[in-house]
């Protein structure tokens, strides 16, 4: 499983207005795949597809 630890986040990424940031929420890689990847692709077909 990766690890998204704050340590390995740039200092420039922090958000003063958030006490931690969100991401994984030690979820699986497939289940991160799923989420991001290839709802995106999805997105982006349905796009092209409509594009007139």
């Amino acid at each position: 499983m990766r690890s998204y630890h704050a340590a390995h986040r740039p200092a420039k990424t922090w958000s003063i207005s958030r006490s931690w940031p969100l991401n994984g929420f030690g979820l699986r890689d497939d289940v991160l795949q799923k989420l991001y990847h290839d709802n995106a692709l999805s997105v982006f077909q349905k796009a092209q597809d409509n594009a007139v």
